[in-house]
């Protein structure tokens, strides 16, 4: 039950406190062996690891006793709350994030990372999400088709577009909505840019493309090892998507 609250601010009394951003996460409970994933991050593949056998429970220490604190604090706080970011594992797994839901103001701003792949139509959290304005969808990928389905490995790529499109639709209405690719730049994203601008670009309407910063681990995908002909390459993947974009 690993949860990180991160907030900063300095504080003269107690009454001056003021809770403002929260980064949720309330374990690492994912059904997917992403194949630069880790049992760090993965339930599925702290499973395959037998990450779970090396635990230490720590004596007369209850999580539930800690996570009821956590979330009376929050509760406590949440007229004061604009900003949270809920991850995982994934977090339209994580059942607390159901009920975190429920004692959030509508006006806060809800930063979600998700692989979508799940049945979003039963989905409890996905449902009380896209009721609500100010959220930030990131999903996670870097590819599509085959690839997809190789570097997510548990996934369905069909399936993972028809999520994708329903997403587009039920939140078509909501006034603040963001919808975005959250890909990390490595060796599989570096080379496949095109692919997967062009599918943004011709099966959907609403998505933009953020590759985030250089991903290092694990290190034979970081693409700062690449040869030079393979650099080369994905700056003219870079240059295509730039050019498709501003029409040049």
């Amino acid at each position: 039950f690993p949860v990180t609250i991160v907030f900063s601010l300095k504080i003269e009394k107690t009454e001056d406190f003021k809770l403002k951003s929260i980064d949720i996460r309330w374990g690492i409970t994912c059904q997917l062996t992403c194949t630069y994933c880790d049992s760090a991050n993965s339930s599925s593949w702290g499973q395959l690891s037998s990450r779970y056998d090396r635990v230490i429970p720590i004596k007369n220490f209850s999580y539930n006793d800690e996570k009821e604190k956590l979330f009376a604090f929050i509760e406590k706080h949440a007229h004061t709350l604009q900003r949270v970011n809920m991850v995982g594992g994934e977090p339209l797994l994580l059942k607390d994030n159901s009920r975190l839901l429920d004692i959030l103001p509508p006006d806060v701003t809800i930063e979600v990372i998700t692989n979508l792949d799940v049945d979003i139509s039963k989905n409890e959290i996905y449902q009380k999400l896209i009721k609500r304005d100010n959220v930030v969808w990131n999903l996670s990928m870097e590819n599509v088709g085959e690839r997809f389905e190789y570097v997510r490995r548990g996934a369905n790529w069909d399936q993972h577009v028809k999520n994708m499109k329903q997403l587009e639709k039920d939140t078509a209405s909501r006034a603040n909505i963001a919808l975005k690719i959250h890909s990390l730049y490595h060796a599989y994203s570096a080379l496949n840019l095109v692919e997967l601008f062009d599918f943004c670009a011709t099966q959907l309407t609403r998505f933009t493309i953020n590759c985030e910063s250089f991903a290092f681990n694990p290190s034979p995908l970081c693409f700062l090892n690449a040869p030079k002909s393979l650099k080369e390459e994905s700056l003219r993947q870079i240059e295509y998507c730039y050019n498709s974009a501003t029409g040049r």
